[in-house]
């Protein structure tokens, strides 16, 4: 089981990720498995829902399929680790 300080070293992680990834303009990165207590994927003390409100030039041009798919690759390893589900809110 993961205690608090491991759960904020991986929405570090994440976010560090995404920032070297995209250069946002705005990124904001929340652990929203709480909430999904009780869920199919749902392990207590572990990451494994979270929130990405992102807003970068690297975006400019794509859709909104062709963002998401940008950062579910950029966080491949997380996903293989137990990742289950990420809520994007994405712009250039």
């Amino acid at each position: 089981m993961c205690d608090g300080a491991d759960i904020m070293v991986s929405i570090i992680k994440i976010d560090n990720k995404l920032r070297s990834a995209f250069h946002p303009d705005y990124l904001e990165v929340s652990d929203d498995s709480l909430a999904h207590k009780g869920h199919l994927n749902y392990k207590q003390g572990t990451v494994t829902h979270i929130k990405i409100k992102i807003k970068s030039s690297s975006f400019k041009d794509k859709t909104k399929i062709s963002m998401h798919q940008l950062i579910y690759k950029t966080l491949a390893e997380e996903i293989k680790m137990g990742l289950h589900a990420i809520s994007i809110e994405a712009d250039e």
